[in-house]
């Protein structure tokens, strides 16, 4: 992944819920066409935090794992593909 130069930050849904939060941010912040403010950051840091927990938790729900099923564990066992997540645009900030 990482190949579309448009995009602050593009991978596989497997990739995304197991890299490091700090890396996904790095990558936002380093691909970002100016400095981010620390509004910016924030706002992506929780952006982070709850698509990762939506995705893992709608893959939970739509497959039916059994309770206690990690994310590493279940992606590294799927022969499944997954979608992909694309970070284009600004996130807006309240």
């Amino acid at each position: 992944m990482n190949n579309n130069p448009r995009c602050l930050y593009n991978n596989g849904f497997d990739k995304f819920i197991n890299e490091d939060a700090n890396a996904i941010l790095g990558e936002l912040c380093d691909r970002y066409h100016g400095n981010a403010l620390t509004t910016t950051i924030e706002a992506w840091k929780n952006e982070i935090s709850l698509d990762k927990y939506l995705i893992w938790y709608s893959t939970v729900e739509r497959i039916g794992l059994p309770s206690g099923t990690t994310p590493n564990r279940f992606f590294e066992q799927s022969n499944r593909k997954f979608g992909e997540i694309y970070a284009k645009y600004q996130i807006c900030k309240f």
